[in-house]
């Protein structure tokens, strides 16, 4: 009976472990910013841009901790 349990209590532990989850993907987004030039008193611009570039992330569920990175290519605009 004590292997039955020991065996059954070692699988619950088991499980969680091999759930660790490695993701890869793509971020993506919109840069948006105001350029203000400290000569011209009354002149701002709005600049736009984008960024994207490859992801992944690993989490750990039975903690609950995570690492996250991302190499992105971000364009500035003007």
């Amino acid at each position: 009976m004590l292997t039955l349990a020991l065996v059954v209590m070692t699988m619950l532990v088991a499980l969680p472990a091999n759930a660790q989850g490695l993701k890869f993907g793509v971020k993506g987004g919109l840069n948006l910013s105001t350029i203000d030039v400290e000569d011209y008193k009354d002149f701002k611009e709005s600049s736009t841009g984008f960024f994207i570039g490859p992801m992944a992330e690993i989490s750990i569920p039975i903690i609950g901790l995570g690492l996250d990175g991302a190499i992105l290519y971000s364009q500035r605009g003007d």
